[in-house]
């Protein structure tokens, strides 16, 4: 049963990722920029705190401490993992400007499954002897089938896009899209590669506070989501001074918004959350 959790909760969290795009096709009549800015909001502040709270009540003591260790080596992993968030928030960005270009199916199709494999293969590598490990293999094979269903789903998308721009006589925008959407899924996965550089560090000063393993991690995220909101809070918020957008704000539309967000957390504190006892060569981290 320990086996089959993590593989069961990643099957749930997969469908709450799904969710998180539904949300684009709700803005109206919000602003692009408004609607981003209720996402940040409630996906990197609201919900990621309160979930912490209620899973580690001494979230914010242990964040004084790891922002105040004496470590040169702990401050580092903070600098790098809220670094990493912050790209992380380009990415995010570049997402919201590919789906124009090449529609919301094919953006998430292109952004998540780079995402999913440099995400797993960077950590992977900075494992020491990783490569040696006979689960290895098995993780290459895996995210090799994985950039192929990339690229069939980008040859989709491109050949969907020669038939409707011949009927409509248009220029295409394909190609300037998936470029988006490839800068877009290198850039997010980082997000993982920042929550692996610094959740030793964050779980080591955690286990202090009595906390385990595996919530110490919610902790880890938070330290991240510092960056990921910083560029993206700056980027909307550009955009809402430059275009004026503030006016576009509705409640009842803010609504959906939040269910969406409220979904995409449980992917990311979920999946990071549930995994095999095994895992102590670090091939599943």
């Amino acid at each position: 049963m320990e086996v089959l959790l993590p593989f069961l909760v990643i099957f749930i969290a997969s469908f709450f990722q799904g969710s998180f795009g539904l949300g684009m096709k709700y803005m109206d009549p919000l602003k692009w920029e408004s609607w981003w800015v209720v996402h940040v909001f409630t996906a990197m502040v609201f919900i990621p705190v309160i979930w912490t709270l209620i899973a580690v009540p001494d979230c914010f003591s242990i964040l004084e401490k790891t922002f105040q260790s004496s470590d040169p080596t702990v401050i580092n992993s903070v600098r790098l993992a809220i670094f990493f968030g912050f790209a992380w928030g380009i990415g995010g960005i570049m997402f919201g400007i590919s789906v124009p270009y090449i529609g919301l199916s094919l953006t998430m199709g292109i952004v998540m499954g780079l995402a999913g494999t440099l995400g797993s293969l960077i950590p992977l590598l900075q494992i020491e002897n990783a490569v040696q490990t006979p689960q290895f293999p098995y993780v290459i094979t895996g995210l090799c089938i994985t950039i192929v269903g990339i690229t069939l789903t980008a040859k989709a998308g491109i050949d969907r896009d020669k038939i409707s721009n011949s009927e409509k006589n248009e220029k295409s925008n394909i190609f300037k899209g998936i470029l988006i959407a490839i800068i877009c899924g290198a850039l997010s996965s980082l997000l993982a590669v920042g929550h692996t550089g610094v959740n030793d560090d964050v779980s080591l000063i955690a286990s202090e506070f009595g906390v385990e393993g595996r919530n110490a991690s919610l902790v880890a995220w938070l330290i991240v989501f510092i960056g990921a909101f910083a560029m993206n809070i700056l980027y909307a918020g550009f955009l809402l001074i430059k275009n004026n957008s503030f006016s576009s704000f509705s409640i009842r539309v803010q609504a959906k918004l939040i269910m969406g967000n409220y979904c995409w957390y449980l992917l990311v504190c979920r999946t990071r959350n549930v995994r095999p006892r095994c895992s102590t060569n670090g091939i599943t981290r």
